[in-house]
């Protein structure tokens, strides 16, 4: 990621949700996961609903990108939040 990406990313992290250091690509998954778990509430994953994650994942030019397009949100949320560590330091 070049400078100007990075710090764009850590511009939108910390406006919008108030993180204050880019979390590790690994923590991005889990983040992605519970978002369209979340969408899926409903019982259906609409194609605008996995859209709009997808458009916000290429924003901060996310490497888990594909997995915004192609997970099947059929975990367990709680099980997800648990194993992402910068969801669960950002709930406390």
């Amino acid at each position: 990621m070049s400078d100007i990406e990075q710090d764009a990313s850590q511009w939108m992290l910390n406006e919008m949700l108030g993180i204050k250091t880019i979390p590790a690509t690994e923590d991005y998954e889990g983040f992605i996961k519970a978002v369209l778990i979340c969408a899926k509430g409903d019982g259906i994953l609409a194609p605008e609903e996995r859209s709009w994650l997808a458009g916000c994942v290429a924003a901060y030019r996310n490497p888990r990108y594909e997995l915004a397009k192609t997970y099947e949100p059929n975990e367990d949320l709680q099980e997800v939040l648990s194993q992402t560590p910068v969801l669960v330091a950002f709930r406390a």
